[in-house]
């Protein structure tokens, strides 16, 4: 995983509805005041352990990631495909 602590602008984020109709200068602000970041994960990486506490969250910018259980049997079960603009977290 690699991180990218400025996270600039880019025009994939506005797929979320957190920032529709925002304009640059009002979503600028509001990375700026988070202090968000952008993180790369290689193909398979947990960006999310089940069931750990979380602090933040995040906006998948490219790419698509998967919401999965573990079922009692030690299975891994899928609940959700995420694509560009979806929130996890």
């Amino acid at each position: 995983m690699r991180r990218q602590r400025k996270c600039m602008i880019d025009k994939r984020i506005t797929r979320n509805r957190l920032f529709s109709g925002m304009c640059d200068a009002d979503i600028e602000g509001i990375i700026d005041c988070c202090n968000a970041w952008v993180e790369k994960y290689p193909r398979g990486a947990v960006m999310v352990a089940e069931d750990s506490a979380v602090d933040n969250i995040g906006l998948v910018i490219a790419g698509v990631a998967q919401a999965s259980k573990t079922d009692p049997s030690g299975r891994q079960i899928i609940i959700s495909q995420l694509g560009p603009g979806a929130l996890y977290g």
